[in-house]
């Protein structure tokens, strides 16, 4: 909605945000009288382009539904998903304020690696195993578990 946008804070104004709070809880309480299903929503913009000569808008948003996928993903998957978000930080900037949702992300990923953390304790067990069997298959799942919490947590600082 081009109305009540602020295009230099790439955020909506009050206005703009009264208007899609108010559908935001009309379409949680449709979906749970229809179907009886609490549901989490919210609104976001990706970044509006119209065509290749105007620069991209910045999206709106973005962390927060990131953090919703993050924290409904399994564990053991939310690892591949930050694998492949845009490291571009100005991505992330323009959110709601109502929460830390970079927080809320590494929150959830520090779940995940603690999970890959106890896998990984049962890898070190395996590659012994797997060692005195002759295989080497072991070793290996146990060196890849490694790198991935090992680049994870150097990619937020940890």
């Amino acid at each position: 909605m081009p109305r009540h946008w602020d295009y230099t804070n790439s955020k909506p104004d009050e206005k703009l945000i009264a208007e899609l709070d108010g559908r935001v809880d009309t379409f949680r309480r449709r979906i749970k009288e229809t179907t009886g299903v609490d549901v989490d929503t919210m609104y976001y913009s990706a970044g509006y382009k119209e065509d290749d000569d105007v620069e991209q808008e910045r999206p709106y948003n973005l962390a927060k539904l990131l953090s919703l996928i993050v924290s409904h993903t399994p564990d053991k998957k939310r690892l591949a998903i930050m694998d492949n978000v845009s490291r571009n930080q100005e991505t992330w900037k323009s959110n709601d304020d109502k929460r830390d949702y970079g927080k809320d992300i590494q929150e959830s990923l520090k779940q995940s690696v603690r999970a890959a953390a106890a896998a990984t304790a049962g890898a070190t067990a395996g590659a012994k195993i797997g060692a005195v069997l002759g295989g080497p298959v072991g070793a290996a799942i146990g060196g890849a578990i490694g790198g991935i919490v090992g680049g994870v947590l150097g990619w937020f600082g940890w």
